[in-house]
């Protein structure tokens, strides 16, 4: 989601356009703060947050802000219809890379397994399921 909110709009291009990830995780959380817990663009602004964090390779702080934005959504009764695409493509990355260190089945791939499954996408995580354990 690209907001066209000049507030959220200018950490973006600092994210995206500008490559100064830092300035921009710092600039959404200092933004969090200012704005509350009421603030109608919350949940862009941990969208905002999450891209930052990803971009950076903080993958569970990015899940993590995603998350937020969902359950603000789901609170407001604004939840769109069909699972968070950004947190099934980051597990999806994550279990790539399991699967690279080792083609045994571990406990890295089922807790993978378990955050695709929680996130409505459970046709497949037991796809991936059944070739961990293969």
């Amino acid at each position: 989601m690209h907001s066209t909110s000049p507030m959220i709009y200018f950490g973006t291009i600092l994210n995206e356009n500008l490559d100064q990830t830092d300035r921009a995780v710092r600039y959404f959380r200092e933004l969090l703060r200012l704005v509350g817990k009421v603030h109608l663009k919350l949940p862009e602004i941990y969208d905002a947050l999450g891209n930052a964090y990803a971009r950076r390779n903080e993958i569970n702080r990015s899940i993590e802000c995603y998350k937020i934005e969902r359950k603000i959504q789901k609170k407001r009764g604004i939840l769109p219809s069909k699972p968070n695409e950004k947190i099934r493509e980051i597990l999806q990355m994550r279990l790539a890379e399991e699967e690279k260190k080792t083609n045994e089945p571990n406990l890295d791939k089922a807790n993978l397994l378990c955050e695709l499954a929680s996130c409505s996408n459970y046709a497949q995580a037991e796809i991936y399921l059944n070739q961990a354990l293969q």
